[in-house]
């Protein structure tokens, strides 16, 4: 499957629960957020909605057509077709990444979770999904993967609002089915 037919495929689909979650539990009712690795654009459509100010960030061309075709009449959207693992972020209220963190790879993961906690105002919150060292995936550089004792040490400086570990087997985005080790995390910066 092409990046295009996975973009038609999940065009719908609805925003990730783990951000519905994130917004219940979050200091700030409003403010700026970060959709790391924004996709199609369900969670930046979410928050928007919501009134939160919303940088989609993508390297796919595709993202940033539909986000800007789509979502354009919305106040507060700002679009980046960038490395993620580049970005500069400033500070904010809200970083949010259905899936994507992992996506900076063994070399980027470090650099690019330190300018996340250090954008993130106190009382913010950083939700998303981490791959586990038991994941399909581990032996790839290109993904980051991490133990218990690495996340622990992540986490620290926040209070888990939300925590999940989960072990399945499904296909991924391109249809390729894999192991997945999986922690889903809502964190709120101390």
């Amino acid at each position: 499957m092409s990046w295009e037919i996975y973009y038609k495929k999940f065009y719908n689909k609805p925003p990730s629960p783990l951000l519905k979650i994130a917004l219940t539990n979050n200091f700030y009712k409003n403010g700026v957020a970060y959709d790391v690795g924004c996709g199609t654009g369900s969670d930046t459509r979410f928050l928007l909605t919501k009134k939160w100010n919303v940088l989609a960030i993508d390297r796919e061309d595709m993202a940033m057509v539909t986000l800007k075709k789509d979502l354009s009449k919305f106040k507060g959207l700002n679009c980046l077709k960038e490395d993620f693992t580049k970005l500069v972020f400033q500070s904010s209220e809200l970083i949010h990444g259905t899936y994507s963190f992992g996506f900076a790879g063994e070399e980027g993961f470090d650099l690019l979770w330190q300018k996340m906690v250090e954008s993130l105002k106190t009382g913010g919150t950083l939700s998303g999904e981490l791959f586990g060292d038991q994941d399909d995936w581990k032996n790839s550089t290109r993904v980051k993967t991490i133990g218990h004792l690495e996340l622990t040490k992540l986490i620290k400086g926040f209070d888990i609002m939300y925590f999940d570990e989960e072990h399945f087997h499904r296909p991924t985005a391109l249809g390729d089915v894999k192991k997945w080790h999986v922690y889903s995390l809502v964190l709120k910066k101390r």
